[in-house]
């Protein structure tokens, strides 16, 4: 649910391959009442809540996977952002097509992705702030992991767009664009005498190897060519310095 299964929808979207981009959707949805679930039970929130595998139809293929720290039963290794990363896709489409019929279809996800962060994100000294949510795999109780933070931005910007569009739960669209516009700012740190992007605000700074680094750039798409010059420049060094292009991980970011 951390970027191995949607990596090989990527680039379907743009592409104008819509129909084999499709059946990326249904496991996702089919998972929605077992997310609430552990939304309730472990983060005592509303919204939804993935674990880090799960199969079609609804099935919970990692449930007390053995060996590994669980939560509930659940298989999270600390991570809180794996319902968020599975609207990467969806997004895609969306703003590729915007097809109503599919924006109706794929908005309760949406809508209960934002609700989670509704309630997940704390607000403090004029920012909304992510707490306890590993970047890595069982990479600890890290504060604003850089990824979390540019699929947040993913997430508000396409609820916006779809309850716009479909003119539904346009009351709510105050408080997402307030989150929107005051969720934390990218972490950053100085490396090889230039200013590139950390992977955590405290927590992971850096990690040898994987592109978590930089999926808040792609496939989050929160920083694009119409970003700030001083972001992009951030961006330029931090994948420069990266060079994962034969990664055993994450290539398909750089790609």
């Amino acid at each position: 649910m951390n970027y191995n299964f949607q990596a090989p929808f990527y680039g379907l979207y743009s592409a104008n391959r819509l129909e084999q981009g499709e059946p990326q959707d249904a496991p996702l949805i089919d998972f929605m009442q077992r997310g609430e679930w552990y939304a309730e039970n472990i983060t005592n929130t509303r919204g939804i809540l993935y674990p880090v595998g799960i199969g079609p139809l609804g099935i919970e293929v990692t449930r007390n996977f053995p060996r590994y720290e669980k939560e509930s039963g659940g298989l999270f290794f600390g991570q809180r952002s794996n319902a968020a990363y599975g609207l990467i896709n969806m997004a895609q489409n969306w703003r590729c097509t915007y097809d109503t019929a599919y924006g109706k279809k794929i908005y309760p996800y949406a809508l209960a992705v934002i609700n989670f962060w509704e309630d997940y994100l704390k607000y403090e000294n004029g920012r909304y702030v992510v707490y306890d949510d590993a970047i890595h795999e069982g990479s600890g109780k890290d504060k604003n992991p850089i990824l979390s933070l540019g699929l947040i931005r993913n997430a508000f910007d396409l609820i916006i767009d779809l309850s716009s569009t479909l003119k539904v739960d346009e009351n709510r669209q105050e408080k997402w664009q307030d989150i929107l516009d005051k969720i934390s700012d990218f972490p950053v740190q100085i490396r090889d005498g230039r200013k590139v992007f950390r992977y955590s605000e405290e927590g992971v700074a850096w990690w040898n190897d994987n592109g978590l680094g930089i999926q808040h750039i792609y496939p989050a798409n929160a920083i694009t060519l119409d970003s700030d010059s001083e972001l992009l420049e951030v961006a330029r060094n931090t994948i420069d310095i990266m060079q994962r292009w034969q990664d055993n991980n994450t290539s398909s970011s750089f790609l």
